[in-house]
């Protein structure tokens, strides 16, 4: 955001370089270890995440029962609401970053020039099939 500043002040002085830029933002999130700062990481009631899917039985992929042997993980369920909560928190702070990009790009006058690109992997289970 500081650079997009930085970008501002140099068009308004006339010393821009007329070249494109680019920028390149990787958000961590959500990935292990689980955590986001506050109020993302108690920003989901735990009592109000609906049920998560079974622990991965016959007929599913390996890798769901793998991921949980792997990383040593416990099933209760109570761990499980834990972990799925801090995610989702997680996911809810990295849509909060992306909108203080966003809003920079505005605030800047920078927004009507420029392309965003957002892309985003699987993420992880959080307890979803084992």
């Amino acid at each position: 955001i500081e650079f997009l500043r930085s970008k501002q002040k140099d068009f308004k002085n006339g010393t821009a370089e007329s070249r494109p830029f680019a920028v390149y933002l990787p958000l961590f999130f959500p990935h292990p270890p689980y955590t986001s700062p506050e109020p993302f990481y108690n920003l989901i009631n735990r009592s109000e995440i609906p049920p998560l899917r079974p622990i991965a039985s016959s007929g599913k992929p390996d890798f769901h029962r793998m991921i949980r042997e792997y990383r040593n993980l416990p099933s209760s369920e109570a761990f499980l609401r834990e972990v799925h909560a801090v995610y989702l928190g997680a996911i809810a702070y990295s849509d909060y970053l992306l909108g203080k990009l966003l809003d920079a790009l505005d605030s800047t006058g920078l927004a009507s020039t420029t392309n965003v690109f957002a892309w985003a992997d699987h993420g992880d289970y959080a307890g979803d099939w084992g």
